[in-house]
């Protein structure tokens, strides 16, 4: 008797066991060899063109708790509703969207009011700030696409490192706010010298970097500042403005850095201001025959026997700071009137020389005006210019009455960016700022940048 066998597979069955069993071997070999294919730095490589739009903006510091003296910015023409905060900060919060940056660069940023003056962007980005002054450079990121690796606060810069997820490249973001002053072009060199130093320190080859902010000086092609970003040194004993800036040279290793706005599109200042200067300060140095006499007008209309008592005080600092008990000008005078119990011309004289010297040129202007409206003055010499004490417009295209000056600006290192676009400010109408269309002193500079390789 044959034993039993065991029923065979029908040939189909067999066929299709086999075709699963080469389809599953495949998926295994495709999957093993698209690994490093699908690994980040080739997705990297596949978006390399991916654009960063950047923006930078000293934004006047905000009068929401501190900043009280930003209404003296305004010339008399705008109304004291576009000089709130309010009404600024819906001006910024237009703005800013409208430009939609990636990484956003502010300074004066209030040291008592960050957290709340530009919440508007929460929705969108995180921030790093500086942490000491009154007065901060803040750095915001949109927080969808970067996150932070490393923050390091320097002389009025922030120095910040962001993982870029759609490309997997570092961004440097260097934001400066230098310290103002034609003497200090030296201590200038040296803030932006110590921000490369650490960028340096820990910058990758593949890694991207950005110098921008507010200079506060005009840049030219012989400037220090220029040829450190520029052409990578500074020669020692180099002179700028008549003063030596750096004893023993400087330099910096990342590369060469190319400047978005520099000077050869129309319309690029930055800063526009009404043009007090030659009206304010004499080129001997010192105060000018008119500003000289106005300030004897302005002691005249408060003085009480040749003398300025606790109450004549009092009044004069209602007046110009709407309080008596804040202002640099207060402080100057209670130190001279608690010395000498009363204060005489000289006195007021002095304190206006000092805020000149300052670069207060906008306060000295607000209080003249104000004043000269009380008392109903006509100032010698054309103090003030007669668009300003009329509260009008200033003439149009007529720089003799407007100062402008290129004091922002967007550095970026060229062996990690090129430029795409950049914004065209030639459409401004060059009316002094802050004003009820502009919310800052300073204009918001826009650009997009493209990676390269």
């Amino acid at each position: 008797q044959n034993p039993k066998k065991s029923p065979s597979q029908p040939p189909s069955a067999n066929k299709s066991a086999l075709i699963i069993i080469i389809i599953i071997i495949s998926i295994i070999i495709i999957r093993s060899s698209l690994l490093p294919i699908l690994s980040l730095p080739f997705m990297a490589a596949l978006v390399s063109s991916a654009s960063l739009r950047v923006a930078t903006w000293n934004v006047l510091l905000p009068n929401s708790v501190d900043g009280w003296w930003t209404f003296k910015n305004y010339c008399p023409a705008t109304p004291p509703s576009a000089r709130t905060w309010e009404s600024r900060q819906s001006l910024m919060s237009k703005k800013i969207r409208e430009a939609n940056p990636d990484v956003l660069a502010l300074q004066e940023a209030g040291e008592k009011s960050y957290e709340t003056d530009f919440s508007f962007l929460d929705d969108k980005y995180a921030y790093v700030v500086g942490d000491k002054g009154r007065m901060r450079c803040m750095t915001f990121y949109a927080k969808d696409r970067f996150s932070i690796t490393s923050n390091t606060c320097k002389d009025r810069c922030l120095v910040t490192s962001l993982l870029d997820s759609s490309t997997d490249k570092t961004l440097w973001v260097v934001n400066v706010h230098l310290l103002t002053g034609q003497t200090n072009n030296g201590r200038r060199l040296r803030q932006v010298h110590e921000c490369l130093r650490a960028v340096a320190k820990s910058k990758e080859p593949k890694d991207v970097v950005l110098v921008l902010g507010d200079f506060n000086t005009e840049l030219s092609r012989e400037s220090s500042l220029v040829k450190l970003l520029s052409d990578g040194a500074v020669a020692k004993g180099y002179v700028e403005n008549g003063d030596a800036v750096t004893n023993k040279g400087k330099a910096q290793s990342l590369g060469r850095f190319g400047m978005v706005y520099d000077g050869s599109g129309k319309g690029e200042e930055t800063l526009v201001a009404p043009q007090l200067v030659p009206r304010f300060w004499s080129v001997e140095g010192g105060l000018t025959p008119g500003l000289e006499a106005a300030c004897g007008a302005v002691f005249n209309c408060y003085e009480e026997g040749g003398k300025w008592k606790e109450e004549n005080l009092v009044e004069f600092l209602h007046d110009i700071n709407l309080r008596d008990d804040r202002g640099s000008e207060m402080r100057f005078l209670r130190a001279r009137m608690a010395d000498n119990g009363e204060l005489v011309e000289a006195d007021v004289r002095d304190m206006y020389t000092e805020e000149v010297r300052g670069g207060k040129f906008w306060g000295v202007a607000h209080d003249l005006h104000v004043i000269g409206k009380k008392f109903d003055l006509q100032f010698p010499h054309a103090v003030l210019p007669d668009w300003y004490a009329g509260e009008s417009r200033a003439p149009d295209g007529d720089d003799a009455e407007v100062f402008k000056a290129k004091f922002d600006h967007i550095f970026y290192l060229e062996a990690g960016l090129r430029v795409k676009e950049k914004k065209d400010m030639a459409g401004d109408d060059g009316q002094p700022m802050p004003n009820e269309a502009e919310p800052s002193d300073h204009k918001l500079l826009e650009v997009v940048f493209e990676f390269n390789g």
